[in-house]
């Protein structure tokens, strides 16, 4: 059972016969938890997050009762889950799409890969970090609560009185000056202490921040007292607001550069020999003309606004070629890498030149205050540093290459 608490859980598979419910429950609802990256933020893909379930035919049957009772209960319908592998296509390329003219045109402003710095200095970090603090919830002590109660068994069952209810609030200090004894909530008697931890060493270790930037931090955060009433839950929640202000401080100022490498030409030719899957109950589109884009019958996609955002390119005669990038065209940020959505060529007037775009598109119900087709503000903010960093990137490629956040074809 070690490994429970981990939200990372894919697969569970029972060998036992459990006659408990609850422990059913808990079983199945660890494994429903959004799993978390290597970054620690949680990850919505919807092809990551599945669980599977290896059980005996009880177990089985339980599962499904489960899904049919959320169905009933959140109106989430479980149907066209399972996947028939009938219904399973190949995605297919179009034979010879990398001698096209338009697509060697977009690809040669897009293949070149990058580099990034980020430059900032321990003063704006302390300050960054100060601010957020000023914001952290207050610290409540952990209070530990123990019944005593007496149980009466007869031939009706089991009751219960309850004769006593014990209370502590555990504190913390920088001895061990607790004696062991318990204390009531209401009594005058001293509350249990425990020493503290190494918390500089504790803060260093996650946070790879010197001792005497973190004594500086905690100096100046005003809430230092805090610490004392539950150490763990300050901690914690110390470091992820450090983190969160050295990941703002590096999309701040981050630069990208051109490396002088570009993605390989077997990873075109990998599109063809090793081509992926897409069932009939993923999201895609049918190809019908198949001279605007690499791809000669479906488009694997991942939300209904890709799929308007496909449409749009094939019907829309400004818009000369289109494809979405493939899933290993990724480029390098601090919180991990992030994969662009497409990469387009327009055309709105014979007369002008053809215009490239890299297109992120994102639906998150209308404009934004300053008037862009999208509000990135509203996206988990993950993404948007994501975004900042893509836009970073394809600035430094300095191609007459424009990266837009869009809904629909016509906002670029």
């Amino acid at each position: 059972r070690e490994g429970w608490d981990n939200p990372n859980v894919f697969q569970i598979c029972t060998l036992n016969e459990t006659k408990s419910t609850l422990k059913k429950r808990q079983e199945i609802g660890r494994g429903l938890r959004l799993c978390v990256g290597a970054d620690g933020h949680r990850i919505y893909d919807k092809q990551i997050n599945i669980l599977t379930v290896i059980a005996n035919e009880s177990y089985d049957d339980f599962a499904k009762s489960l899904q049919n009772e959320i169905a009933d209960d959140c109106g989430v319908s479980f149907a066209g889950r399972v996947k028939n592998q009938a219904h399973k296509q190949a995605v297919r390329y179009r034979k010879g799409f990398m001698l096209d003219d338009n697509f060697k045109a977009i690809w040669d402003k897009i293949k070149q890969k990058t580099q990034y710095r980020v430059c900032f200095n321990t003063d704006e970090l302390i300050t960054a970090v100060i601010e957020l603090i000023a914001d952290m919830e207050e610290i409540i002590a952990p209070q530990i609560q123990a019944n005593k109660v007496r149980l009466t068994m007869s031939g009706d069952g089991v009751e219960s009185r309850l004769l006593a209810v014990n209370s502590q609030r555990q504190h913390y200090t920088t001895d061990n000056s607790y004696d062991g004894s318990d204390t009531d909530a209401d009594s005058n008697a001293p509350q249990p202490m425990w020493q503290l931890p190494d918390i500089l060493a504790y803060l260093a270790r996650h946070t790879k921040l010197t001792r005497v930037t973190l004594m500086e931090i905690l100096r100046q955060s005003g809430r230092i007292d805090e610490m004392l009433i539950n150490p763990q839950v300050f901690l914690e929640r110390l470091i992820a607001i450090i983190k969160q202000a050295q990941t703002d401080l590096m999309i701040k100022g981050i630069e990208y550069q051109k490396n002088g490498q570009i993605y390989a030409q077997r990873l075109l030719e990998s599109l063809e020999a090793q081509p992926a899957d897409v069932y009939a109950s993923d999201d895609h589109f049918g190809v019908t003309d198949t001279h605007k884009t690499i791809f000669d019958n479906l488009i694997p996609l991942d939300s209904n606004t890709e799929h308007q955002f496909a449409q749009d390119c094939e019907s829309m005669e400004s818009v000369r070629f289109y494809f979405k990038l493939p899933n290993w065209f990724k480029i390098s940020t601090p919180l991990g890498s992030y994969n662009p959505d497409w990469a387009v060529i327009k055309e709105e007037d014979e007369d002008v030149s053809q215009l490239y775009f890299v297109a992120e598109t994102k639906n998150t119900g209308g404009k934004s205050a300053t008037g862009h087709a999208v509000d990135i503000a509203k996206l988990p903010l993950p993404q948007q540093q994501k975004i900042r960093c893509g836009r970073a990137h394809f600035k430094a490629l300095d191609n007459e290459l424009s990266f837009k956040v869009v809904e629909t074809v016509a906002q670029l």
